[in-house]
């Protein structure tokens, strides 16, 4: 037992934090496990900057487009990318800096608590922007004139900047409930918003599948509708990916992070639940051909950038 916990004193750096004890490794132990590392650190460093180019160019078109600034459903688009270019920003950097002191062999505590804590709260405000589109579309698709006559900008701020909140404090829960409640309570967490986002799309789905199929419907409905679906369908894809991004994670977050292999697990679950942030913009900007004209706009024009703030700014 003894030899045991000196072997583990030998391995792994920890960095307590409160109640909290966070773990990075010292040594990698083969050659097949610094290869991945080392592509996880290149995967990383590409989704900073291809995150910070795409979000950029999706915020600055809302802003220089009336088009989109009419429309609720673009804000929180807007909103996401928001989210999405800090994770790309602080997340992504301080998860990066992280897999670089690890291939060194000399972790650095600070780093390591800010990447915990940083990334999760960063990631996780992207998740809860993402949910508030989701409600928006279920809203909009399901009760129309609930969200016609109810659903407005300030209200879906609110509602976001609620789930951001919830976001904060899950994450601060961490170093306050320590290692094993946390990591539960974010798995839990996860877990329910993959089942609450599966359910709401399998009503859009049926929603729209009645309305399909009234004859009664008026054209001019059953245009708005097809447009509903087709924002619907660009959302379905994103929380496809979110699903594959982020329970992988929520699998490994429930386990104890003192074997290397499970460590080893909890990087790769990192990379993809980032790869799901930073692909938001990149599935809203390809399906959306008003976003993706205004967005190419900006980004062949660089002295667009100085007229794509709002009036009055």
């Amino acid at each position: 037992m003894m030899s045991d916990m000196n072997s583990s004193r030998k391995i792994w750096q920890r960095c307590p934090l409160y109640n909290a004890q966070y773990v990075m490794p010292l040594n990698i132990p083969s050659q097949t496990y610094y290869i991945s590392y080392v592509v996880g650190s290149t995967c990383n460093a590409l989704m900073i900057i291809s995150g910070i180019i795409l979000n950029s160019a999706t915020i600055l078109a809302y802003w220089k487009s009336s088009q989109l600034r009419n429309k609720t459903s673009y804000f929180l688009v807007m909103l996401l990318s928001v989210s999405d270019l800090t994770v790309a920003v602080v997340g992504n950097v301080f998860f990066f800096l992280s897999l670089a002191f690890t291939l060194h062999g000399n972790p650095n505590c600070t780093t390591i608590i800010l990447h915990e804590i940083l990334t999760f709260l960063t990631v996780g405000m992207s998740l809860a922007t993402l949910s508030a589109l989701n409600i928006e579309r279920y809203s909009c698709i399901v009760y129309p004139f609930f969200h016609r006559t109810k659903m407005t900008k300030l209200k879906l701020l609110r509602l976001t900047v609620l789930f951001w909140l919830y976001s904060c404090l899950v994450t601060l829960c961490y170093p306050v409930l320590g290692d094993h409640a946390a990591r539960l309570t974010t798995s839990i967490t996860l877990l329910s918003d993959i089942v609450i986002t599966v359910g709401v799309y399998i009503s859009i789905y049926h929603a729209v599948r009645r309305a399909a199929s009234n004859p009664a419907q008026a054209n001019g409905n059953q245009i708005k509708k097809l447009q509903n679906l087709k924002m619907a369908k660009s959302c379905v894809i994103v929380v496809a990916w979110t699903v594959i991004g982020f329970l992988p994670f929520a699998i490994v977050r429930s386990l104890e992070a003192s074997v290397f292999t499970i460590c080893f697990l909890e990087v790769w679950a990192k990379t993809l639940t980032l790869l799901s942030s930073s692909s938001n913009s990149l599935l809203f900007f390809w399906r959306n051909p008003i976003l993706r004209k205004e967005a190419k706009a900006v980004l062949k024009n660089p002295k667009m950038l100085t007229r794509c703030l709002p009036v009055g700014t």
